[in-house]
Order: C-alpha cells, then structure tokens, then sequence
C-alpha cells in the first residue's frame, strides 16, 4: 500500500514515512527540531523562515514556519504549524 494518500482529518493527500536511526533518541529530537538543520534532512527544503520567532522556541507546539524549495524563495514553499511537542517522547507533530 503507498503511503501517499488521504488521511483522516486532512483535506489533502499526504506522505508518511518513518525510518529508524541509529542514534540516542535526544540527540535526534534536538537535531531535527532544530529547523536550521532541515535542508540536512530533507531534500524537499533549501531553508526554512521563522515565521512567530518571537512567540515559540524551535520544536515547541505552536512554532510556524515557512519552508522554501529554492534559495531565492520563488517556487514551491508550505507552511508548518508544529501542533504537538513531546520531548520526553521525542516525538513531533505537524501539519
């Protein structure tokens, strides 16, 4: 079965997709939630805006984002909403 398709609660298809790293699960909450890193991880992202830098602190629910496919920000981009935050079970939710 593909991952990409309607999922409850979206209007739009969507991809899910996990792996397993090999690594302590701190180290890679806090370098994922990190959005600086995001063109590291994702071939998707060149880079990534703050866009409540004020109001949130990385890979806390609430932060929003606005994540570029190119550098001069022309093109394909989406926007973030980090919707749950649980460090403790290094987990991260977003739509």
């Amino acid at each position: 079965m593909s991952p990409y398709g309607l999922q409850k609660g979206f209007s739009c298809k969507l991809m899910k997709h996990s792996i397993d790293i090999n690594a302590p699960a701190e180290k890679v909450f806090d370098f994922l939630a990190n959005f600086g890193n995001a063109s590291r991880w994702s071939s998707f992202v060149s880079h990534i805006t703050v866009l409540n830098p004020d109001s949130f602190t990385d890979g806390t629910a609430g932060r929003r984002r606005r994540c570029f496919r190119n550098k001069n920000e022309k093109g394909m981009q989406c926007d973030e909403l980090i919707t749950e935050a649980a460090p403790k079970k290094k987990t991260v939710k977003h739509r």
